[in-house]
């Protein structure tokens, strides 16, 4: 017991020495107001604020203004109702000094009773006038510092709340309640993660009496529904955090991340394991509910300490069952030391007159990488440069108790050569009689707060040398526009000497039109808009200077407003003026030089062509017709000449005009092949057109356009394809208006044309669609032409609201595809007739191409359709629809089918009974369009509508004829 009384007393002595804490000064006040014990801060507080003695048994109203009474009461009565309650006031010193303390009233309950009874009110008030810093640029320092005292308070307050707690469920729940009200969250839980049941049991939960309708929602869960997150924490020890507009990945794995921020409604989220054990953990959560936040690194430390706090305070309950009531006692003791000392981020030593070290706590140990063990009773003292020494020890020699407390900034060189900067503040206790029996020395690392002071004083220097070194004007004024700074190039732009400036408003500098409306222009900035602009300023000698400035309001609300001179830029903009409007003169008298000479070359050409044709329908001989027939073919050549130049000429001036009248898109290119088709059929090459399905039939825009880009086009596949086929290709791009659309609302529809051939192919490809320039000299002179055919389909292309590429390999062919925009001038059905909807037909065509444009065409008019490449491909597709029962209703054949006669495969097929009487559309080209035989002749390149009418030519006919006794008619 002797051993247990004296650790017993030397844990008091350790209690004795926090309540003489330097920092804070520490009172004791019972339930009648009376001063009951106080340290020796309290009294040297006291006396700097009011110039009063402390005395136990004085009422407390004696050292209180009438005007501090009332708000002392009130928070001394909230203590007393059981609250914890922190007030920061100001005061004044006798000296008029300006004074800021933090006070902290927590109720004091009676150790000896049986109840909670409430004996009186403890006072903490912590000095916090160094708070208060100059420099806007060590705010968030200071913000840290107190955010890291509001933790250690906490952390003292959980301390305390652990050393009351008698069980488990206490000592958690005063922790959650502290740690999630210091950290401002809307509310927490702490769960018992058990691996060996497979769930998370509530154990305490709590919710922020300011969240107005936040409630707690802490109920059990199975592990598995955050298989990943649980399995994480636990191999990693670590914390994890999740937000609404960032969930974690591991919840997303889970499935859990719509769960938490979607049902539940939680914006963001902490997870903090702690007291890891084998088959679980505990897991503190705090939820934000009302908005998202993160977590900053010191308040995952406090919860870091929190949780190590907490593990002592549950260790403590544990122990306390298996020993003697001193032993609790002597235990609580400690574990408030280390939950007040220990846990503190700042460095504490202890140490006699004689440097020989009485106590240290772990932070310093920590800092200066030695062992408690090693220090406790040597005489090690942290090394300090030689040139700071004096300064230092001059700090300790000159303390007495009139001014026990003094705190000094100097270096210290740790183990590994590190130098740092180090904030001490010392006190020096003294005896009866005066004399120092030791000090005490709490300090602090403040290499950073150093670092950031030195980084703002050079950063303000360069920003001032950038000032001074930018080419620009740089202004700063006070909101009613007076100049309170300005740089050299300022100066120079105004002609003013600095102070000249500084003494006068920017009213005073500007032109008569800016002046007028300066008070406006300043009213913006104010409101915090970013004004710019050009300006007109009057320079000291009256020149005007011409500038551009921009303005915006600083934090410290001056005006900043930048101002560079553009005097060359407007002499530049004039000149530039001058030169659109020569070249326009230049332009205009070019195009009526053109306008003019069109006429006047038409006319002769005219001439020229008419008398070649009445010449050709004469009689000639050989030679004579050949001469006449070269003549009109120049003549065409240079009239066509004359009109591409002319169509160049007027969209490079800008003067080309699209008209809007509706059209059938498949009409217009249909009317395009019709009219080269007796060019392609005189080489031999088949014309092909193919749209997709959901072609509308009615558009607005400019067909003659249009049909002029698919002219220059195709003509250019056919002449440059021997052998092969040229294809038409249309398709829907994409649909530019929204269904949801008002009635009437435009809508815009974007068509994509595609022309290939199977001709020469195309390797030089980077000057086509320049004027003038063809891809290879020797395809003029083989081909001829202008160059300016390309140039001017790529301009009326984009005048359509398009754009054209080309896709070409040498020897194999090239596709051009151009995109085009038209406005739908209808829904864009296609009206079917009645007639032909479930029609059979048989299509017989060599070309691949070309037989799937009709079938797709046939299909789209909703017809049923067969396809044979051959005429043994064609009788056998005949026979192989009898034998199914099916009844073919027309013959689609073309005239020039490869390997058979067309005429002799219709005779063939209608020798057999059933289909004695098969119609049959005969497709011919222009130069033969009148086949032997019974036939439908239809004209190549097909046009739907000939084609329509084609195929109820034969329906009719089939019809009219006889019907077959085996045939399966189509429904009505």
């Amino acid at each position: 017991m002797n051993d247990h009384g004296e650790t017993l007393r030397r844990s008091q002595a350790y209690l004795q020495a926090l309540f003489d804490n330097p920092l804070q000064a520490l009172l004791l006040i019972d339930a009648e107001r009376q001063v009951v014990a106080f340290n020796r801060t309290a009294q040297v507080h006291m006396q700097a604020v009011a110039g009063q003695v402390l005395e136990v048994g004085d009422s407390i109203d004696t050292y209180l203004s009438e005007q501090e009474r009332d708000s002392f009461n009130h928070h001394f009565e909230r203590a007393l109702a059981g609250e914890n309650v922190v007030a920061e006031r100001g005061f004044s010193s006798p000296r008029g000094v300006e004074l800021s303390f933090e006070m902290t009233f927590s109720p004091v309950k009676d150790p000896a009773g049986s109840s909670d009874e409430i004996i009186g009110v403890s006072l903490n008030v912590l000095d916090v006038t160094a708070r208060v810093r100059p420099l806007e640029a060590l705010k968030e320092q200071n913000q840290k510092l107190t955010s890291r005292l509001a933790c250690a308070r906490a952390l003292a307050r959980i301390g305390e709340a652990a050393m009351s707690a008698t069980d488990r469920p206490a000592i958690l729940l005063s922790a959650l309640t502290i740690a999630a009200d210091t950290l401002a969250s809307d509310r927490g839980a702490i769960y018992d993660v058990d691996f060996a049941r497979g769930h998370a049991t509530p154990l305490c939960d709590w919710s922020n009496p300011n969240a107005i309708g936040v409630k707690n929602e802490a109920a059990e869960f199975p592990l598995d529904r955050f298989k990943s997150a649980v399995q994480f924490m636990s191999v990693t020890h670590s914390w994890m955090q999740s937000h609404a507009a960032d969930p974690d990945q591991r919840l997303i794995d889970d499935g859990s991340s719509q769960l938490l921020h979607g049902e539940m409604e939680i914006r963001s989220l902490l997870w903090f394991p702690f007291l890891f054990r084998n088959g679980g953990y505990l897991l503190l959560v705090l939820n934000q509910v009302r908005a998202e936040r993160e977590w900053r690194a010191i308040e995952l430390e406090f919860l870091d300490s929190v949780a190590r706090l907490t593990r002592s305070a549950l260790d403590r309950i544990d122990l306390a069952a298996q020993r003697a009531h001193s032993d609790e006692t002597l235990r609580e003791n400690e574990a408030r030391y280390r939950a007040i000392v220990e846990d503190q981020t700042e460095m504490i030593f202890r140490f006699t007159p004689e440097r020989t070290i009485t106590f240290v706590n772990q932070a310093f140990c920590r800092y200066f990488n030695k062992r408690r063990e090693d220090l406790i009773a040597s005489a090690f003292r942290p090394e300090v440069p030689a040139r700071e020494r004096p300064r230092v020890d001059f700090h300790l020699t000159h303390l007495d108790p009139e001014n026990p407390v003094s705190t000094v900034d100097h270096q210290v060189v740790l183990s590994n050569g590190d130098l740092r900067w180090n904030q001490w503040t010392n006190r020096a206790l003294f005896d009866d009689s005066g004399r120092v029996t030791e000090y005490q020395s709490v300090g602090r690392d403040i290499t950073e707060q150093r670092r950031t002071e030195i980084a703002l004083r050079r950063s303000e220097e360069q920003f001032r040398l950038l000032i001074e070194e930018a080419p620009e004007g740089i202004f700063l004024l006070d909101l009613a526009g007076n100049f309170v700074d300005v740089n050299e190039r300022g100066c120079t732009l105004l002609g003013y000497q600095r102070d000249e400036i500084l003494a006068r408003n920017l009213r005073h500098m500007l032109g008569e039109e800016d002046r007028a409306t300066l008070p406006d222009q300043l009213a913006k900035v104010c409101a915090g808009s970013t004004v710019s602009g050009e300006r007109r300023f009057i320079r000291k000698d009256g020149s005007s200077l011409p500038a551009e400035a921009i303005s915006k309001l600083l934090p410290d609300n001056r005006i900043l407003a930048i101002v560079r001179d553009i005097s060359e830029r407007k002499r530049a903009e004039r000149a530039l003026l001058e030169s659109k409007t020569a070249a326009e003169t230049a332009n205009s008298a070019k195009g009526q030089f053109l306008a003019n000479m069109s006429h006047e070359l038409r006319t002769p050409l005219t001439g020229i062509l008419g008398m070649s044709e009445l010449l050709l329908d004469t009689t000639l001989d050989a030679e004579q017709r050949d001469f006449t027939a070269t003549l009109r073919d120049c003549a065409n050549n240079l009239l066509a000449i004359i009109n591409d130049v002319l169509d160049f000429s007027k969209i490079d001036a800008g003067k080309i005009e699209l008209e809007t009248i509706a059209f059938d898109p498949g009409t217009v290119v249909e009317e395009s092949l019709y009219l080269l088709a007796e060019r392609a059929q005189s080489k031999g090459i088949e014309l092909v057109y193919t749209s997709s399905p959901d072609l509308p039939d009615s558009l607005i825009g400019d067909p003659s356009r249009l049909r002029q880009v698919l002219i220059n086009l195709v003509g250019n596949a056919i002449k440059f394809t021997e052998v092969g086929e040229v294809e038409v290709r249309i398709a829907v791009e994409s649909l530019n208006f929204n269904r949801r659309d008002p009635p009437g609302t435009p809508k815009r529809i974007t068509l994509r044309f595609a022309v290939r051939d199977t001709g020469i192919g195309i390797e030089e490809q980077s000057k086509l669609f320049k004027a003038f320039s063809q891809a290879d000299t020797s395809t003029t002179r083989k081909y001829g032409g202008t160059g300016l055919g390309l140039a001017i389909t790529k301009s009326l292309v984009e005048l359509m609201g398009g754009q054209i590429t080309i896709a070409s390999q040498p020897g194999k062919g090239s596709t051009f595809t151009f995109t085009s925009q038209f406005t739908i001038a209808n829904d864009g059905s296609v009206a079917v007739p009645r007639d032909l909807a479930g029609r059979r037909g048989l299509v017989v065509v060599g070309n691949g191409a070309q037989r799937a444009a009709i079938a797709a065409t046939l299909t789209r008019l909703g017809m049923r359709v067969y396809e044979a490449a051959d005429g043994i491909h064609a009788i056998a597709a005949l026979e192989s629809a009898h034998a199914a029962d099916l009844r073919l209703d027309f013959l689609i054949i073309d005239a020039r089918l490869a390997g058979s006669d067309a005429l002799a495969v219709v005779t063939e097929m209608r020798s057999r009974p059933y289909a004695a009487h098969l119609p049959a559309i005969m497709l011919t080209t222009l130069v033969d369009r009148h086949p032997q035989g019974d036939v439908i002749p239809l004209a190549k390149p097909i046009k739907q509508a000939r084609l329509v009418d084609a195929l109820m030519t034969a329906v009719a006919k089939g019809e009219s004829s006889s019907a077959p006794t085996n045939a399966m008619r189509p429904p009505p």
